[in-house]
């Protein structure tokens, strides 16, 4: 049975890595701009996609419990798969929504189960620290690669293929003992949370949207407003993600999330008007957020493992924090009006807030009963 287990672990660190291979990451925001989208269009696209998310987490945390674990991670990734086609065909607004709608029903239906299916083969806390640290790393191949690669196209094209490999190997996951269909339906309510829990989501939900509207559309526009040519963003992306990756890696070595502060410093860096000191708040962004977003994959498994209806229990943890995320994306995206700067000034207070709750909620240690920040 551990041989199962480990196979299962092993497996999911490479389809964490195959899925991360998103060749055209780098400019995905300045292709979009490019093809006539406004950055105001792209956080309407993404409230879209969050509000999506929110309202299916439940009804497929459901059928995840129904069907097992297994097949929803088939269905997960092969939705996923034609979302990246469905990209590389589009050039307007109305293909960019459906791109982010299939991506939604994707990501609401494996939200928490690849968690739970880690959880139910003996994963820890360094097992979570490996998983997203994989992700990490994939991050650095598509840096490393779009220097050479800039071509828009084929970075698209090469995404279709990285993802359609991870579904294959989704397809030769072992089954895990106990992932079976959950014959009664279990009514949750909020109250069978921690208290403490629910504010580590909300906490978390704001740490989530910071980092998806910063290192993934607003750096991206920033480094243009700065001057930075097409060819440097690879490379700056490929800096910003290998710092990212070694904070994944110190973190698995050391499991203290006590650099996770050094998150609020990167985003008062952002708004400096200086290249070199951008590019080291967007590192920092990354390897600070390397030890703060294991917490939330650990602190579901804390606060739900062993419990009836894992599946439903997490996707309810899953509708909090997204809840939060859905809020300060739109926040952040509304303030664009005004220029980036307000958006990074806004990211800045909401970091802040995001850290206090971090600090002053937070149970889920992982060696002690102490709290962990």
């Amino acid at each position: 049975m551990d041989k199962i287990y480990k196979s299962a672990q092993i497996k999911m660190h490479v389809i964490s890595f195959l899925s991360a291979l998103v060749f055209y990451g780098p400019i995905a925001s300045l292709y979009r701009t490019s093809v006539g989208i406004t950055f105001f269009q792209i956080s309407i696209i993404e409230m879209v996609f969050l509000l999506l998310s929110l309202l299916l987490e439940v009804p497929l945390g459901y059928l995840a419990d129904r069907i097992g674990y297994k097949k929803s991670l088939i269905i997960s990734y092969s939705i996923l798969l034609i979302s990246k086609v469905v990209f590389y065909y589009a050039s307007s607004f109305p293909i960019f929504l459906l791109e982010r709608i299939l991506l939604a029903i994707s990501f609401s239906l494996l939200s928490g189960i690849d968690i739970a299916y880690l959880s139910k083969a003996k994963a820890n806390e360094k097992t979570f620290s490996y998983y997203t640290g994989f992700s990490m790393l994939g991050l650095f191949v598509v840096g490393f690669s779009f220097y050479f690669l800039t071509d828009f196209k084929l970075s698209a094209f090469l995404t279709i293929i990285s993802h359609a490999i991870a579904l294959i190997i989704v397809l030769t996951l072992p089954e895990i003992e106990n992932d079976r269909a959950l014959q009664t339906k279990v009514k949750l309510k909020l109250k069978k949370f921690k208290p403490s829990f629910i504010f580590i989501c909300l906490a978390y939900g704001i740490i989530f949207a910071i980092v998806n509207a910063v290192s993934v559309f607003i750096i991206q526009i920033r480094y243009e407003q700065l001057g930075v040519v097409l060819n440097y963003l690879g490379l700056f992306y490929l800096l910003t993600n290998l710092f990212g990756a070694f904070g994944a890696f110190l973190y698995s070595k050391t499991n203290n999330r006590g650099l996770g502060y050094l998150f609020v410093l990167a985003i008062a860096l952002l708004l400096i008007d200086n290249l070199y000191i951008t590019v080291i708040g967007a590192m920092l962004l990354c390897f600070s957020s390397s030890f703060l977003l294991p917490g939330f994959s650990y602190a579901q498994m804390k606060e739900t493992e062993g419990a009836p209806a894992q599946g439903q229990r997490i996707s309810i943890s899953m509708i909090i924090k997204e809840g939060a995320e859905m809020i300060t994306y739109f926040l952040i995206g509304l303030s664009s009006k005004g220029g980036m700067k307000t958006s990074l000034l806004l990211a800045f207070t909401f970091a802040i807030t995001a850290m206090f709750l971090i600090t002053s909620f937070n149970e889920f240690d992982v060696t002690t009963n102490k709290k962990i920040c």
